[in-house]
């Protein structure tokens, strides 16, 4: 198969698209145009898709992650033409973005982004280290995070390295080390722990430890490891004291059962179940309208982080069973992939992005869930790739 500019293009704007979050805030300091402007490029990557099905047009079927992201959009489009504002809009170009990803072009994407994935973390790596070394990091929960080009939103630097770290080492279980792969996943997992996210270091953490456990704990592994840590223990212990992950773990504990951050995320629900009406119960208030529905409660625009209130709260009962068939659907798809290497990069990012990741807006931050559900939709039909190698 034949990689042509075009696909290059597209390939360029979708890595290139979490950059709009650093120069929206960086240029931009009202939140409706940084809205805009990330929906605009959103809206970019949606017209090369469309542009291209003439020659790339994927022959798939209706499946419950078409159906789910088809009625989400159906329902945006009914309430957006009662109720119009810009990040309204900008959600509903989201959920048309990941169907649209779905059905276009998704072979040639999956396999340039696997082909340059080193490439591509040295990018958003580097932005990484140079904001630790200027400290250009911002407060939040009592601790200095690293946001890389997702400025002032470390939750999507944290998203996105979950989702290409995977990458990377589905890679690296196909090729082998490199020295080039080996920096590039150990500055990956020091950025990680700056981001201060705690579902994304955690939930990488367990997920890579339950996929490649036998790889990890062997007695080599082990022996190295023992080593390693009696011959640095000191640096070890200060590293972790002053990273702002471990600091917001450590606030937790002082705060008993729930820190600041994760007790707003209670009442966050509370709040949110108890506002709706019994019609909204089964229909939703709108897809897009949560941070509407929280201002106009608590007079402040405040995030769902937590895709299963999100999906209830804007489509009702009725999404959100469909919400479920399609994250089923897609693990028990995963589980018969035949290839184990796929199997085990498929198994990293749905526990990274679909689970672990629902708690940390995932949705939100549109590039990294779309490059997890495009590999996870490639991998788990099948196909034989025959001109194209992993």
């Amino acid at each position: 198969m034949k990689i042509r500019i075009y696909d290059y293009l597209i390939f360029s704007s979708i890595v290139l698209a979490p950059f709009t979050y650093m120069v929206a805030f960086k240029f931009t300091n009202t939140a409706n145009l940084i809205d805009l402007y990330r929906f605009g490029f959103t809206c970019l990557i949606i017209l090369q898709l469309i542009y291209s099905h003439k020659i790339y047009l994927n022959k798939v079927y209706i499946n419950p992650s078409i159906l789910f992201f088809s009625l989400v959009i159906f329902n945006g489009l009914i309430n957006n033409l009662l109720y119009l504002q810009v990040d309204n809009v900008a959600s509903l170009g989201r959920y048309i973005l990941y169907l649209v990803g779905l059905i276009i072009i998704r072979e040639k994407i999956v396999f340039l982004l696997i082909k340059y994935i080193e490439q591509i973390l040295l990018i958003f790596l580097t932005v990484g280290v140079i904001q630790v070394i200027t400290d250009d990091t911002y407060l939040v929960n009592m601790v200095e995070r690293v946001a890389g080009p997702y400025y002032l939103h470390a939750s999507g630097y944290s998203l996105f390295l979950v989702t290409t770290l995977p990458i990377l080492i589905y890679k690296i279980s196909k090729e082998g080390f490199s020295f080039f792969r080996f920096i590039c996943l150990i500055t990956g997992l020091f950025i990680l722990l700056r981001t201060g996210s705690r579902a994304g270091f955690i939930g990488f953490l367990i997920s890579v430890i339950l996929v490649y456990r036998k790889r990890i704990f062997n007695r080599y592994v082990g022996f190295a490891s023992f080593i390693f840590l009696v011959s640095f223990r000191n640096q070890i212990l200060d590293f972790f004291l002053i990273n702002p992950l471990f600091k917001r773990f450590i606030y937790l504990f002082k705060n008993g059962v729930f820190d600041a951050s994760s007790n707003e995320r209670v009442e966050i629900i509370i709040r949110s179940i108890n506002g709706l009406d019994s019609l909204q119960r089964f229909f939703g208030i709108g897809i897009g309208y949560f941070d509407n529905f929280q201002e106009s409660i608590v007079g402040e625009r405040i995030a769902a982080h937590n895709n299963f209130l999100l999906f209830f709260i804007e489509g009702g009962l009725f999404l959100l069973i469909f919400f479920i068939i399609h994250l089923v659907w897609i693990a028990v798809k995963i589980s018969k992939v035949k290839d184990i290497n796929k199997k085990k990069l498929l198994v990293l990012l749905f526990l990274n992005i679909e689970l672990f990741g629902l708690i940390n807006n995932n949705l939100y931050y549109y590039i990294p869930y779309l490059i997890s559900l495009l590999i996870i939709h490639e991998f788990i039909s099948e196909k034989k790739w025959k001109s194209l190698k992993y």
